[in-house]
């Protein structure tokens, strides 16, 4: 869910979803201005609370690095997904901007820094809230808009019967929508709602070559999906909960991604990590999953700020070992 103080830039990409030829291939052409955003991007080390800050365990999973991303540069914040590709850290902006830079990473693989931010828009910050990103097997990627639901492929064409899968979810309620988005091991792709159901569960739309299947997805109490990434048979989703009391928590469960198309009963996720207020406490929506070559697999996590200056664009590092068998 963002909170956006709009800004007008172009006319809107028109049609509930379309075919952006834009930005990515044109990162490397970017001009001199977007150069001196590079030099503006501040990384900075967060201090850890006790007991977080001697013995480093998040749940199941370790916190290798936790940091304030700081910016005067327009339009920097407001993040809501998540990928890391190779070297290449790619963080989507709910004010329809995509930010690009490079990993840097010490000897043993955890991240040093991220160097050569490079930006470039994928929508109207004026109307489009885009809240998920995935790539697909065929190496399209994906964006999804939350309220009107929309779906669109950049430097791609939208998958087969994308018509379907956004009128299966069009009616979900304002800033309520879509804030997971990942792709599936048959080359599907999987979509979590945020709001929920009469049921208490939150509605999941499926969609690949044969169509669209519906499916539900059960949190613990208060918990809503807003990021979701899948690595292999895994499929992490990020959940978070809002209260007065408690203020923000999230946590990171994980689902047998095979599994879902399959489903009958609500998915459940089971826990691997969570984060609150005696820990870590941020509007965290977007997560990013890679493999280490030991098997370890390297969990990335976002913050939305909401370009707030209350609130902080915090992004973390664990490592999570797999011990389910």
């Amino acid at each position: 869910m963002a909170v956006s103080d709009p800004a007008r830039v172009r006319p809107g990409w028109g049609g509930p979803f379309v075919f952006l030829i834009t930005a990515l291939g044109l990162f490397g052409c970017v001009g001199p201005a977007d150069n001196a955003l590079a030099l503006s991007i501040e990384m900075r080390p967060l201090d850890l609370p006790e007991p977080l800050g001697r013995d480093r365990r998040v749940g199941e999973a370790e916190l290798l690095g936790a940091w304030q991303l700081r910016s005067r540069a327009p339009g920097f914040g407001g993040f809501s997904a998540l990928l890391v590709e190779g070297e290449t850290f790619l963080a989507l902006s709910d004010r329809a901007v995509l930010w690009r830079a490079r990993i840097e990473r010490g000897d043993d693989g955890t991240l040093n820094g991220l160097d050569g931010w490079r930006s470039v828009p994928v929508g109207d910050p004026a109307r489009d809230d885009t809240e998920a990103l995935a790539r697909l097997a065929d190496g399209a990627l994906v964006i999804a808009v939350e309220t009107p639901f929309a779906l669109r492929a950049l430097e791609s064409r939208p998958p087969p019967n994308t018509g379907a899968f956004i009128a299966a979810l069009g009616d979900l309620p304002r800033n309520r929508g879509v804030e997971a988005l990942a792709s599936l091991p048959d080359s599907g792709i999987v979509a979590l709602a945020e709001g929920r159901e009469t049921d208490g569960t939150h509605r999941v739309a499926i969609l690949d070559r044969s169509g669209v299947a519906m499916r539900r997805y059960r949190t613990e109490s208060g918990f809503d999906p807003t990021g979701a990434d899948r690595l292999g048979r895994n499929l992490f989703v990020l959940e978070r909960r809002l209260s007065l009391l408690g203020g923000f928590e999230s946590r990171i469960v994980v689902l047998d991604a095979a599994a879902i198309p399959a489903a009958r009963t609500p998915l459940v996720g089971r826990e691997i990590a969570r984060l609150g207020v005696a820990m870590i406490s941020e509007n965290f929506e977007g997560i990013a999953a890679t493999r280490e070559a030991d098997g370890a697999v390297l969990l990335y996590v976002i913050s939305d700020d909401n370009f707030s200056p209350v609130q902080r664009t915090l992004l973390l590092q664990l490592r999570w070992r797999d011990r389910s068998g």
